[in-house]
């Protein structure tokens, strides 16, 4: 539990608020998912990048789509 709080406090700074009532349409996606690739669990990541429907390259340490 101590561990998804600090993770939850992590987002929070990412996202830049700290307001606990956030609703869906405030939520910045794109920086969502960044937060989840750079910090999410193997099986968050797996799901996200499961779900991009373009091709994905990587290319110089560069993701390009």
């Amino acid at each position: 539990m101590k561990d998804e709080i600090k993770r939850f406090k992590k987002f929070q700074e990412v996202m830049n608020t700290e307001n606990t009532d956030i609703k869906v349409k405030d939520i910045d996606v794109r920086n969502y998912l960044k937060y989840l690739l750079k910090n999410g669990s193997v099986l968050e990541k797996r799901e996200v990048l499961g779900n991009i429907k373009t091709k994905v390259v990587l290319k110089d340490k560069k993701i390009i789509c």
